[in-house]
């Protein structure tokens, strides 16, 4: 995942690779995420509808590290 500032004048230049880890496991994969809600600078609320498998249907608060 890429994490840029879009107050920047210069977006492109600020892009910076993150992590995203879940409950403390780190390099968590999104399976088709539908939503994406910024809960803060480091956390995301992330709605996966199931489209890529049975099981998959999941509400997750994730947690960005930047590295």
């Amino acid at each position: 995942m890429v994490r840029f500032d879009l107050n920047a004048a210069d977006v492109a230049a600020t892009a910076t690779n993150v992590v995203i880890s879940e409950g403390g496991v780190a390099n968590v994969v999104l399976s088709g995420p539908d939503g994406l809600l910024p809960l803060s600078d480091t956390e995301l609320l992330v709605v996966e509808n199931g489209f890529a498998g049975a099981g998959l249907n999941r509400v997750v608060r994730v947690t960005l590290d930047a590295q």
